[in-house]
């Protein structure tokens, strides 16, 4: 039999050395006249055994492995790896003080109304920007027909907008009906001017968009300046001790290629924005989701995939070696994103999935719920000189906490309602539970201020859905900090009404068109 016969007609393939000849135990030979026609085709059109050439003279029994080097690497650092029986040393807030000043600037110290602090992140150099951008946008549209927007009017119409997040209508309309109109609205401007606005507010140049395809194509193209300039106020404020990295929705019913949906979230439709948050709310940076061109990672960090490097790129700004601690879900977390954390002066602590954590071993939900609620494993491993802990506890189900600071000593007690039994029992609780729970909520609490009196506004354009969800968010965070700088109490709605009436009569006076 031939030896292409055998083995293929690959144009690589080395003829195995001597006469070719086959054994009785090899199958299929060309004397077996028994075997039909068809089988000895699909014999030869398996696909051919491939033997690579070597540079060097070896013996054909040597083996040539053709998986790539940096695979084998990768499957060589998770052998590495190793879960031992251990627990981290009892965890200490004494031992990671916070040595970070939490200081306001002098810039926000002098900040007093309402109206100010909002003031602070829409600067007058922004709205100029609007005023501009909405002006060049209506005569692209029509040449013979420019808007002539002022400056006064963009700051009477964002006043509006966050009137009407705290009187909801059915119809932005309904705010000049005779009625049930308001008179916070329609004496500040005419509905037509209203949508006039609205219909022309634009926040970058058309004419230097990109077409998808080319390498400097942006999807948030229509509103990078006005992220950028948002970001730049808010990388102004100094960042709390305890950090959250999360996802929000901005909820909208259009049809877009930016819309995602998060069953998890009270939005589950809308476009995804990624925040890094403290405990009080406040959202220090943020970053809108746009796809592919998203996965993006700082100069000075490893690419560690698409949900790691939210993480990575969202705490670039943070001060290392102050004892931040960063928390986040078991969709970002990661070995190797508690690593590079830990070794820039940041403590990590989130949930983790399991399948992120090789050869760990920890018992399955259903052996710990054999066992009752309460319980609870840790293991220890040292990763590139850092030292982590994996802990898992069982309450209704298994949580599984991934962290380079914390473990379950010092343990606590909570009270949990037994219904088998029909009384309330104390259960066994690791720290790293508390600790995540305590500081884990940022986000969440910044998606319930922003619920509470939520611009409602409808658009088709939806970069004006996201500009309408900024404008928002710097209202809570406006509020936020006023409540930092301040002593004095004063409501959500209490302070985005003063924001509007500033908006609307105090900044027409101080700073006229």
């Amino acid at each position: 039999m031939l030896p292409s016969r055998f083995y293929g007609t690959a144009n690589c393939i080395k003829p195995i050395p001597g006469d070719g000849s086959l054994s009785n135990d090899d199958s299929l030979s060309d004397s077996d006249d028994d075997v039909p026609l068809s089988r000895l085709r699909n014999q030869t059109r398996k696909k051919p055994i491939i033997i690579l050439p070597s540079d060097s003279d070896t013996s054909d029994d040597e083996i040539v492995d053709p998986r790539p080097k940096n695979l084998k690497q990768k499957r060589a650092v998770k052998e590495k790896i190793i879960w031992t029986d251990g627990k981290m040393p009892a965890y200490d807030e004494n031992n990671f003080n916070f040595s970070g000043s939490l200081e306001l600037p002098e810039f926000a110290q002098e900040l007093e109304s309402p109206a100010e602090f909002f003031q602070f992140f829409f600067p007058e150099d922004l709205i100029t920007f609007i005023t501009e951008q909405s002006n060049l946008k209506s005569t692209q549209v029509n040449v013979n027909k420019p808007a002539n927007i002022t400056t006064t009017e963009i700051e009477q119409f964002i006043g509006i907008v966050i009137f009407t997040s705290l009187v909801h209508l059915p119809s932005t309309r309904m705010y000049w009906s005779n009625n049930i109109g308001q008179h916070q609205v329609n004496s500040i401007m005419t509905c037509n001017k209203f949508e006039m606005i609205k219909r022309h507010l634009h926040f970058n140049n058309n004419e230097d968009f990109k077409p998808p395809g080319t390498q400097s194509h942006d999807k948030l193209f229509k509103i990078r300046p006005l992220i950028e300039k948002l970001r730049e106020r808010l990388l102004l404020i100094p960042k709390e001790e305890y950090l959250a990295v999360d996802e929000q929705i901005i909820p909208t019913k259009a049809r877009h290629q930016l819309k995602q949906y998060n069953p998890a979230k009270p939005h589950k439709w809308g476009y995804k924005n990624q925040v890094l948050s403290g405990v009080s709310g406040f959202s220090y940076d943020f970053d809108i989701f746009a796809g592919d061109q998203s996965n993006i990672f700082p100069s000075d960090a490893p690419d560690l995939g698409v949900s790691s490097n939210v993480v990575t790129r969202l705490t670039s700004t943070v001060p290392r070696n102050v004892n931040h601690k960063i928390f986040f879900d078991n969709w970002f977390n990661s070995i190797k994103l508690q690593v590079y954390l830990y070794k820039n002066g940041l403590l990590p602590l989130g949930t983790i999935r399991m399948n992120r954590v090789p050869n760990a071993d920890m018992p399955t939900e259903k052996d710990l719920k054999k066992i009752g609620r309460g319980t609870m494993v840790e293991k220890i491993a040292i990763v590139d000189d850092v030292k982590l802990s994996l802990v898992s506890w069982y309450d209704n189900k298994v949580v599984n906490l991934l962290s380079a600071f914390v473990g379950s000593e010092p343990t606590s007690t909570k009270t949990r309602y037994f219904r088998k039994d029909k009384q309330y029992k104390d259960i066994t609780s690791p720290q790293c539970v508390d600790v995540y729970n305590r500081h884990m909520g940022g986000v969440d609490l910044l998606d319930s201020l922003l619920g509470l009196y939520r611009i409602k506004i409808r658009s088709r354009q939806w970069y004006k859905k996201i500009f309408f969800h900024l404008v928002d968010m710097c209202a809570v965070n406006a509020w936020l900090l006023w409540r930092r700088k301040t002593d004095q109490y004063m409501s959500l709605f209490d302070f985005k009404l003063a924001i509007s009436e500033g908006w609307q009569k105090y900044l027409k006076k101080k700073r006229p068109s």
